[in-house]
């Protein structure tokens, strides 16, 4: 059976892409993406820059547990 890390391979990076932070594995493939609002846009439906930013770096962290 194959572990998570040869399906998802470490290090995981992040990356913003102006409207969201994106996670990628070693292959460059999408792990998840973390939306949030850009400066000036009205509602609190999505998170600050600086919340999705805290977000996807502990996404990002969660790859050294799984080696």
């Amino acid at each position: 059976m194959n572990s998570i890390t040869d399906e998802i391979p470490t290090p995981w990076r992040v990356t913003d892409t102006g409207s969201a932070f994106k996670i990628t594995d070693a292959r460059g493939r999408g792990v998840a993406w973390v939306y949030y609002r850009r400066e000036g846009a009205l509602g609190a439906e999505y998170l600050t820059q600086d919340q999705a930013r805290e977000m996807a770096k502990a996404i990002a962290r969660l790859s050294r547990l799984m080696t």
